[in-house]
């Protein structure tokens, strides 16, 4: 998982500063509907020494009422601990209904800090690995949410970090023998890492590598995958039991003979269609947009965050409508004539009940508050995330131009866009159109026989993180 890591390019500083608004904005108001629906969260941050794994927690519980969380760093276990059985410490450590729990380092760091230095031969280790893979597979099961993360760093860049803090005598002490040790045998320590990572990678509780050479855009990343985690796990809690523990209803089934057969036949591909929507569920997500400098490089243009809501028709049952049009605003009547114009084949010809439709582009910021505190009571709507352009100035409107909408001639033209995405109509929006609008990613999530989101396919292997577009220097000021 190490050794083949992609990172996402970082962001720019204006892009940065809205997405971290956002995703501590969008954080804080979750703290509300775990403690409603009494998810405990725990949150295991590993990582190289000197990589800011202290730094990453501590960002990311500013945005949460103390009442709600705990951290515990786990030093090596003492004497005592080590006559008891091996996961033990971290048992007492699991957190309440309705709270966080941080843990800086943990199991992980124990195992590997022992394997590296040769002291846990092959055998113990894998007990190791299956014991932790069923603590992991318990908390899972019953009903805990897991997120795992690693602060990954280059061993250059750990090795000039060493340096600067013991450098400074006000810093020395932050560094350690074994952050020195490490740094030493950095690709026996990669090694050790790496396999250890692939071994305790489960659908339920993957990992999740952090680019930790920058602070702030550790913590962007931190946040953003640890928000979606909460709100997927938000989302499957209300629909059952966990996993392990599901009890179906008995029903008649009737005679083959019964069966009416008539036009029911199906081609192959719509067969292999239908089968991939049922147990896939492709998680389109949008690319920041390019912004746009003058020639000085002062800002332009640039992205606000912004959400869509989305539907998924076949999902769709004992929706509350009242419910759901008081929440985000609308009428019985508009909520009607928006569900008819998706399902009208003429307006929408890409339209089908297995995949995500739009319903109602860019709410409001508080809009999105409400909405999300409701959103597991209107099975078969979801969030879409993405970004909104912004002018710094009126002036030049005629040459930066502006984006709207895609027509459904725009979307028959090119299989980029869906319909509900946005183009460059005019000026340079238009004319760099190309090279603005970045590479939409995907997540590929698997669904049980009841349509709930289980994790990822092949742990993520197959899924694409989304290209931001290019930025643009103009010649004008």
């Amino acid at each position: 998982m190490l050794k083949n890591v992609i990172f996402p390019e970082r962001p720019g500083e204006e892009e940065l500063k809205a997405r971290l608004k956002a995703a501590r904005e969008k954080l804080a108001g979750q703290q509300t509907l775990i403690k409603e629906h009494k998810l405990p969260v725990l949150v295991l941050v590993e990582g190289w020494g000197t990589a800011g794994k202290g730094s990453v927690i501590g960002q990311m519980i500013r945005n949460i009422d103390p009442r709600f969380f705990k951290v515990a760093p786990m030093d090596q276990p003492t004497e005592e601990e080590k006559r008891k059985p091996f996961l033990c410490r971290y048992f007492t450590k699991i957190p309440e209904a309705g709270k966080f729990m941080f843990l800086d380092s943990g199991w992980m760091d124990e195992v590997t800090r022992n394997r590296v230095h040769g002291e846990m031969d092959q055998k113990t280790y894998e007990q190791r690995i299956d014991s932790i893979r069923r603590f992991e597979r318990q908390l899972t099961d019953n009903g805990y949410l897991v997120m795992k993360f690693f602060c990954h760093i280059s061993e250059k860049e750990q090795k000039k970090r060493i340096e600067d803090l013991v450098e400074e005598i006000d810093t020395r002490w932050r560094v350690s023998e074994n952050d020195k040790w490490q740094n030493k045998h950095y690709e026996k320590c990669l090694e050790v890492f790496d396999r250890y990572m692939e071994d305790t990678n489960n659908p339920s509780a993957p990992w999740y590598v952090i680019d930790a050479k920058s602070k702030k855009w550790a913590e962007l990343q931190a946040l953003e995958i640890l928000t979606q985690g909460i709100e997927i796990a938000l989302q499957n809690q209300s629909l059952a039991v966990p996993l392990l523990q599901n009890v179906f209803p008995l029903e008649k089934v009737p005679k083959l003979s019964e069966i009416p057969l008539e036009n029911k036949s199906l081609s192959d591909e719509e067969y292999k269609s239908r089968a991939d929507n049922n147990a896939f569920f492709n998680n389109i997500i949008c690319p920041a947009r390019g912004v746009i400098y003058d020639r000085n490089g002062e800002l332009l243009v640039y992205n606000q965050p912004a959400y869509d809501i989305m539907v998924i028709m076949r999902e769709v049952n004992n929706l509350d409508t009242l419910d759901f049009c008081q929440t985000i605003g609308i009428t019985q009547k508009q909520f009607d004539e928006r569900m008819a114009l998706i399902k009208d084949r003429n307006k929408n010809p890409g339209y089908s009940t297995y995949t995500q439709q739009l319903f109602m582009p860019q709410i409001a910021a508080d809009e999105y508050g409400v909405f999300q505190e409701k959103l597991f009571r209107f099975h078969g709507f979801y969030i879409r995330e993405r970004t909104i352009r912004r002018y710094a100035t009126d002036n030049c409107a005629h040459i930066l131009g502006d984006v709207a909408e895609v027509s459904q001639k725009e979307v028959d033209n090119d299989d980029y866009y869906n319909p509900g995405d946005y183009i460059g109509k005019q000026g340079v929006e238009k004319s760099y159109e190309q090279e603005l609008r970045g590479v939409k990613g995907v997540q590929i999530l698997l669904r049980d026989a009841r349509g709930r989101i289980q994790g990822h396919y092949r742990n993520g292997a197959l899924d694409r993180k989304p290209i931001p577009g290019k930025n643009l220097t103009l010649s004008i000021d």
